[in-house]
């Protein structure tokens, strides 16, 4: 039974930390969105979960997945619930304060705090595994790996365009697997890996219906919900488990389609991009909705790659004939900042605004993120061709601006209004 801190506190009950009050609050405020569909409660609970103290003191995972823009088939491989951190607490960002620069964006900042802090040790027995898709990355391995922790960086191929891009990639996956083997004990065999591949492509294959059935319902099933829905696929302790669990909703929601019409409320719906937008800080999907707009879709590398299609494997092969398939597709659908040219962002941004209904673009980035910029004027010009206009958004995890992006993002809102009244009078 998960305790609720947000409650009034006995005499006798222990102080609770900014860390867990705030993964609550932001639960409170998506719980009376959830009303129309109970099974989203357990979706909630999970997320809870990962931010309770206590619990997270009883975790000693073996493999700790440092990003979500990782091979997930292949850490399967070697753990049934490798623990995933990505980095989107404000209070683990305080306790990394004392040992980063101050400029260090927020998503780095908190995940070395939920690996370095006084609460619990979640790298005491693990093997932390990451992407060295950015700088930031680069740095916390390094940081990590000094303070004693066992550290298994991937090297991503800076260019898709390269010919050797796949079998380089392949190689680094083979030294990880070498790494993983070592660490866990655990042999990797052609038939645990297809295992691994089977179970997360019919988690994606659930996570992707999810997604295609709730475009249009955000009066019932809000933009935070279902991102947070999304995104407790890292959280759940048993992925086949997550998807039996979604599976449920998802009969729930075409259940609720077939008997229930709903009608345009008439609030412009926007695609968020850029910067990650990350459990507990949901702070730009909060003040998108209260500035009278809907998040129709967002598209960025904690929640799109995960629902792209991948197919089981074939049921005969070789580990390392299975390994350079994963490669490929992982080179195929990663969205993530380590490229120089991020040609699947901006095919995928432009096939979504030409066919999804989208009015607005709200570009999302977090202070310290730099790389995610360079990407800006590319998808302006994609945008601009298809007259849909691009707000900019510049924040971090603190709240003190909220009050000045509230007026940024309402008069956003109006800019939507009119074109969309325009629209209709010259249909007229």
């Amino acid at each position: 039974m998960l305790r609720n801190p947000m409650c009034k506190a006995s005499d006798n009950t222990v102080e609770i930390s900014e860390f867990e009050k705030e993964a609550w609050s932001t639960v409170e405020r998506i719980r009376p969105m959830g009303v129309y569909f109970q099974e989203s409660q357990w979706f909630m609970d999970t997320m809870l979960r990962r931010f309770d103290p206590r619990a997270l003191h009883a975790v000693k995972p073996s493999v700790v997945a440092l990003g979500d823009d990782l091979p997930g088939e292949l850490l399967l491989a070697f753990a049934e619930n490798p623990f995933y951190v990505l980095g989107g607490s404000l209070g683990a960002a305080h306790w990394a304060e004392g040992v980063t620069p101050r400029d260090t964006d927020p998503v780095s900042r908190s995940s070395l705090g939920m690996l370095q802090n006084p609460e619990f040790d979640l790298a005491e027995n693990a093997l932390i595994v990451t992407a060295a898709s950015s700088d930031s990355r680069r740095k916390l391995a390094a940081m990590l790996a000094d303070a004693g922790r066992q550290v298994a960086v991937l090297d991503v191929p800076p260019s898709r365009q390269d010919p050797s891009a796949v079998s380089k990639y392949t190689a680094q996956l083979r030294r990880l697997v070498e790494m993983m083997e070592r660490h866990t004990g655990v042999r990797l065999t052609y038939q645990r890996l297809r295992e691994a591949c089977i179970a997360a492509a019919d988690a994606r294959r659930e996570l992707r219906l999810f997604l295609k059935i709730t475009l249009g319902l955000e009066q019932v099933l809000s933009a935070p919900l279902r991102m947070l829905i999304v995104q407790s696929l890292y959280a759940a302790d048993n992925i086949m488990e997550w998807k039996w669990k979604l599976a449920r909703l998802n009969n729930a929601i075409r259940g609720f389609k077939d008997r229930c019409y709903m009608p345009d409320d008439g609030y412009p719906r926007v695609m968020v991009l850029g910067s990650p937008v990350l459990f507990p800080n949901y702070k730009l999907p909060f003040l998108i909705e209260n500035a009278h707009m809907h998040v129709g879709l967002a598209v960025d590398p904690a929640s799109v790659p995960a629902s792209l299609p991948m197919e089981a494997p074939g049921r005969f092969g070789t580990v390392n004939g299975l390994l350079e398939e994963i490669a490929g597709r992982q080179l195929r659908r990663d969205m993530s900042a380590a490229y120089t040219s991020n040609d699947v962002l901006l095919r995928n941004t432009g096939e979504l605004l030409e066919y999804s209904m989208i009015e607005g673009v709200v570009f999302h980035v977090l202070k310290g993120q730099i790389e995610y910029d360079f990407e800006l004027p590319r998808l302006e010009r994609i945008a601009e061709s298809l007259n849909v206009p691009v707000f900019r958004l510049e924040t971090d995890y603190q709240y003190q601006d909220v009050e000045q992006l509230r007026i940024r993002m309402e008069a956003f809102s109006e800019v939507l209004a009119q074109r969309r009244y325009g629209n209709v009078r010259r249909a007229r």
